[in-house]
This record gives C-alpha cells, structure tokens and sequence, in this order.
C-alpha cells in the first residue's frame, strides 16, 4: 500500500488528487478560505485506540454525552470527548474494513464554516463535493465535516503511475499558516505506557522526534492519569505532521531520545558535523601518497 499526506492526515494518492482538486475549487467560490483535512484515512489500530480513549464498557447508563455503541458484544458508554467516535470496523475512515475512505474537512475562517451545516460555505460543499469523488456522508450523522471517499481509492493518479503510486500529485506543501517549518515533515509520532507506581492507570507518554535535526519533544496527561483526549493528540498530529502516533515501548523511547540527542549535537548553525575517518577517503596515514577522494 501507498500513502500520501496532507495536514498530518494519510490519503492515498488518488484520493489525495481528488482533494485537492475540491480544496481548489472551494477556494475559487470562496476567495480567502482554504480548505484542510482534519482526519482521513486510518489502520484499524487506530480507530480501535481512538475508540478506546473516548468509550468504556458500561452495562447500564448512558454516560456524560447520551452516546451508547455496541462493539465486540459489548456495551460500551461514552465519557470522553471531543465528538464520537464509530466502532472500529464500522467507519469509512477505516478502509481496511469498509473498502471506502472518509476524511473530516475544516476551513480556514474564524467561524465554523464547513464544520457545522447551514451556512454558505457548508452549503457549497454538500452541493459540489460529489463532482470530486465525494459524498456528505456527514450530514447523516450530525457531522457535516465529513466526507465519505467513493472514488477509485487505489486507482492510478491521472497522468501518473497505474498501480496507486501514482505520479501527478505532489509531495504536501508547507502552505498552511498553522504549520510549522518545513522539517517537521520529517516528524514521527510514538507513544509508550510508563508502568511507574504514580497511581492505577499507566503513565502514557507521547513522543514527538524529528530524525533530520535531532528536535524531540515530550508530553502526557499526567503521572498515573493515562491516554490525552484523542482530539487534543489529532490536532498535535496535524500540527506537527505525524501523521499519527504508533506504540513503542518505554525502552526504545529511551533509545531514540539518545540517538536524537547524539545526533543534536553534531548540529551546529544550521550544519551537520559529522566525523569522517581516513579509511572513508581511500587515504592510509601511513602513507600520505595513497588518497584516492576526489
């Protein structure tokens, strides 16, 4: 399979083409507002960790938010937000199980704008997002953000490569003022369970490193207070392009830390120091007459 991303969010590259092709459209009827992914493509582990933070297994009750889903014959009660989450294996953003593909869609203005219906913006794109692949699947379920994918999700790119890889779309761009600088393209997201004796639930830790500058950065909800909100680690996701956070364990963290800080520290003013031996230029100390570098 072959990934692409836009605004921390994995599409492929087909769906990827159409988007852009919605986003360019919704900015030519809306001069000054630019269209953004928020969530779209996802494994199946993560929609099942993205269920996890939001539900618990409740026989009775219908929790905080009124919001009750069935999943692996259980019953299973809402108490955290922001927003529902589908069982996994039910939602189109889980293309392993659907087939389909979704995204979740924001705009750049101060108002809500397309995230909530009835407004101009919103209504264009309930009206015209069907001429690019997509439907709003969203309004269905009170989610007007929502966009189901019903386009040749592994098809070729038009003009491109045929097997999915596609060669017409581009790498994403740094466009987007919520960004930051162009490395952080190059950012991973991991997390890990730290199984101290700060209280009943893990410590988990979530872990940011960028592998080109040696940048890394750390965060939780708190010594013994388990998993952040799902919606605070998308948008961290998305801001920091991590495309999403994978487990490790608490050992490789600590190994990547080192690396990274190892590597850090051969960075100075913006350029990489790094030690080259004489074996590495074809040169024998011994004999001075023996460099073969160019």
């Amino acid at each position: 399979m072959s990934f692409v991303w836009r605004d921390g969010s994995r599409f492929t590259p087909r769906m990827l083409y159409d988007f852009e092709r919605l986003a360019a459209a919704f900015a030519a009827a809306h001069p000054g507002f630019r269209l953004f992914a928020t969530s779209a493509l996802r494994l199946h582990s993560e929609q099942v960790a993205l269920f996890l933070e939001r539900f618990v297994v409740q026989s009775t009750g219908v929790g905080p938010f009124g919001d009750v889903r069935w999943w692996d014959g259980r019953r299973w009660v809402r108490v955290r937000g922001p927003g529902t989450v589908a069982p996994p294996g039910t939602s189109n953003h889980e293309f392993e199980s659907t087939g389909y593909g979704a995204v979740d869609v924001r705009d750049n203005g101060k108002d809500p704008g397309v995230t909530i219906a009835g407004n101009a913006r919103s209504n264009w794109m309930r009206a015209n997002c069907s001429r690019f692949n997509f439907e709003p699947e969203g309004y269905q379920f009170r989610e007007p953000w929502h966009l189901k994918y019903v386009g040749p999700l592994w098809a070729g790119v038009p003009g491109g490569a045929g097997d999915g890889t596609g060669g017409a779309v581009a790498p994403p761009t740094d466009d987007d003022d919520d960004d930051t600088e162009g490395q952080d393209m190059n950012n991973s997201g991991f997390w890990y369970s730290d199984t101290g004796s700060a209280g009943p639930t893990d410590t988990v830790v979530y872990l940011i490193a960028n592998p080109v500058s040696g940048w890394w950065h750390e965060y939780s909800n708190g010594p013994g207070l388990g998993p952040m909100p799902g919606g605070y680690n998308n948008g961290v996701a998305a801001a920091f392009r991590t495309g999403s956070f994978q487990r490790i364990t608490a050992s490789h963290a600590r190994t990547i830390r080192r690396s990274l800080d190892a590597l850090r520290s051969r960075v100075v003013d913006g350029s990489l120091r790094v030690e080259i031996n004489a074996g590495d230029l074809g040169y024998s100390l011994d004999d001075p007459t023996s460099y073969t570098g160019t």
